[in-house]
């Protein structure tokens, strides 16, 4: 048992249902991975552990001796979410007979969209919702959550005042809520509504009114077009929800760096190296040159490390990312960059400024030409050549490389070279003076190339990436926090959770200011949901090029087949060739657009149309070629939003678009990210072991 068991959440596992019900909840609504405990057949208090295999459940018993729980007798656990906990963290652990591998992910978690109430937080513990409460610490500030111990109840949190917050138990039936046995309401905005104006009677005479729901900010990735649409609606006092959650952000910015030291940049000797007075890095994760020579040097650059934060942010400890934030160069400050870009190994560099901006310079150009090698470093000990320049629709590639020279009496001896790198520059050029980019696409294709390089061209064991703006918070927070978020659903899939407040939380942590305006937070929120768009056309690729050969194993370059080839030549999506069903032909018109009809959906066939446009490909579900030579709409005349949709320029007759959450549910044939909207009821199932609770 010396593996490491993670400290997962688990929040919903049991469920009160037979191995045959089981099977029926994992297949219609879970995924491969996900899991549930149940009670066993076998007798009271034994349970089973039913897993979803893809094509079949597995069940595993769990074996109880007393006050322990254990799968192989010679492991045995204190309780059952230690067990799966240790499932989870330890692949390999839970084998069939014949050797194959049981993999645990996460519990099902099919009702958490039943609910989709501001105030509702899914799959947060008692813990958790204390500290969102005391956060802010009104008295009668409540939130509405899953019961942890029966997860087809609900449970409320409210602040008492004097940093103790209760909760209450919803006990909800088919039709019904009510806390504690009380009076029943026929919807939880019913009860809710009640208890505002009458209060609920606490222990000792006590009373209580509930005053404001704490918003979630956690979504449901299936659920993001809808959240965004709730985020930007209008309340009665003119305020958008968006705007409240920005306002949560700053004032526990607030909080947090009245009591962070930032002393070290705002010393008298370093003023020169700050471009902006104010803005300062965290004492505590500022990143430190190393001097390699023997003349006393101030160890100071403006730069802040960002790291995952696991312990503050465990959603997040599944992600391996690291970054340098820092501010745009200075003339005095060129010899320090390229001196921490050496020393902490890093062969990215992020530029989200141009040189110059509405005749104001935003940061001093710190790279070579074409036949000029920099001289730069401390002590003149390394060179920069440019290797290679590709220019892109708003942004520049720059490929650079870097020769160090060992320090001899304090100057780099050029006979003497002790390393060398390839860094890899990337510019966006693409940024408006004022506000965001209009077209979200762009960041997401932009952030694409530049992880595509990391992952190809880069060590595993590279350092940070180094992010800068002209100030290196704004633009830069902004990009660091869409790389993470987007990362957190690359690794999780698309039906996990995200939490944008939360994840922007974690990066001002380190750094003062990063996002710093409202505009360039709900641009986080627009790139997260263009980003699913765009993984979710991915997979719908794969699953047309899959039925495609499947219907027709035609050999490529054939009559059948179209090659689908970007105007620019860096998109990853070039030279795809999908071969076309008989039944279905190619326009001979010049046109961007063309049609393929997939097998999948209906009995009738799931017809798609593809769009390129800017080196995206776009689709909308059910608009066949009839369709689009019987409309009034020539190809001209339509657009694409900055979702993705495909739009009339009129808009008087738009094609329609297939939600996120149903386009989810059609790719699932490849990835298999089933989505559904509604479950059955369950069995009526009594109370749960204390083992849950």
């Amino acid at each position: 048992m010396s593996q490491r068991i993670a400290n997962f959440t688990l929040p919903n596992i049991f469920y009160n249902v037979t191995g045959k019900e089981a099977e029926k909840l994992l297949m219609k609504y879970g995924i491969e991975g996900e899991f549930l405990v149940r009670p066993s057949s076998t007798g009271e208090n034994a349970y089973s552990l039913s897993i979803h295999r893809g094509s079949r459940i597995t069940h595993v018993k769990l074996n109880k001796n007393g006050d322990f729980f254990s799968i192989k007798d010679c492991d045995v656990f204190t309780s059952v979410t230690e067990l799966i906990n240790y499932c989870i963290s330890n692949t390999g652990y839970l084998k069939e007979h014949n050797g194959d591998v049981i993999v645990l992910t996460r519990p099902l978690s099919w009702n958490v969209r039943k609910y989709d109430w501001n105030y509702f937080h899914p799959n947060i513990t008692g813990l958790e919702a204390e500290k969102f409460l005391k956060e802010y610490g009104k008295k009668g500030l409540f939130l509405v959550r899953q019961s942890q111990s029966h997860p087809t109840d609900l449970a409320m949190s409210v602040m008492l005042g004097e940093g103790k917050v209760c909760h209450l138990k919803i006990i909800t039936l088919s039709d019904t809520f009510d806390i504690g046995g009380g009076e029943t309401f026929p919807s939880i905005e019913r009860l809710i509504e009640h208890h505002r104006k009458v209060p609920l009677i606490m222990d000792k005479g006590s009373v209580l009114r509930l005053e404001t729901g704490l918003a979630t900010t956690k979504i449901f990735i299936p659920d993001i077009d809808m959240r965004i649409e709730q985020l930007t609606r209008t309340d009665r006092n003119g305020k958008t929800l968006l705007s409240s959650e920005f306002d949560r952000l700053q004032a526990s910015e607030s909080q947090r760096v009245m009591y962070t030291s930032q002393k070290y940049g705002k010393k008298e000797e370093n003023s020169d190296k700050n471009r902006y007075k104010n803005i300062v890095p965290y004492d505590l994760c500022r990143v430190k040159l190393k001097n390699e020579g023997t003349l006393e040097m101030n160890d100071y650059i403006n730069g802040n490390y960002i790291e995952i934060l696991p312990y503050e942010f465990p959603d997040m400890a599944c992600i391996n990312k690291h970054y340098i934030s820092t501010q745009g160069c200075l003339p005095n400050t060129i010899d320090d960059f390229w001196q921490m870009a050496w020393q902490e190994e890093s062969y990215i560099i992020v530029m989200v400024t141009k040189e110059v901006e509405r005749m104001k310079n935003k940061c001093t150009k710190y790279w070579p030409e074409d036949d000029e090698i920099l001289t730069t470093g401390r002590y003149s000990d390394i060179e920069v050549h440019l290797e290679e320049r590709i220019d892109k629709k708003n942004y520049i590639i720059r490929i650079f490389e870097l020769y160090k020279y060992k320090v001899v009496d304090n100057i780099g001896d050029k006979s003497i070279k002790i390393g060398q790198r390839t860094i890899y520059h990337f510019q966006y050029t693409g940024w408006p003076d004022h506000g965001c980019p209009r077209d979200p696409y762009e960041i997401v294709s932009f952030l694409k190339a530049i992880n595509e390089y990391s992952y190809n061209k880069c060590p595993v064991d590279q350092g940070p990436m180094v992010v800068h703006c002209s100030a290196g918070i704004g633009r830069t927070g902004t990009i660091i926090s869409i790389d993470i978020i987007t990362e957190y659903i690359r690794v999780q899939g698309l039906r996990c959770f995200i939490d944008v407040l939360s994840s922007v939380k974690m990066v001002r942590a380190q750094r003062s200011g990063m996002v710093q305006t409202e505009l360039q937070y709900k641009f986080v929120y627009d790139v997260v949901a263009a980003f699913v768009r765009d993984r979710i056309k991915e997979y719908e690729i794969n699953r047309l090029k899959n039925d495609i050969k499947i219907l027709n194993p035609t050999t490529p370059n054939s009559a059948n087949t179209i090659s689908l080839t970007s105007s620019n030549s860096g998109s990853p999506r070039n030279n795809q060739s999908y071969e076309i069903p008989n039944n279905t032909t190619k326009s001979t018109e010049p046109s961007k657009f063309e049609f393929f009809t997939s097998s999948c959906g209906s009995n009738n066939g799931f017809q798609e149309m593809l769009h390129e446009s800017d080196n995206h490909l776009y689709f909308s579900s059910h608009a066949s070629p009839r369709d689009l030579r019987n409309s009034t709409e020539s190809p001209k005349n339509v657009s694409i939003n900055a979702f993705g949709e495909v739009m009339s320029s009129n808009h008087s007759s738009p094609f329609n678009h297939t939600p996120i959450e149903q386009r989810i549910q059609e790719c699932s044939t490849i990835m298999n990210e089933r989505v559904k909207l509604q479950p059955p009821p369950l069995p009526k199932r009594k109370n749960p072991p204390k083992e849950f609770i």
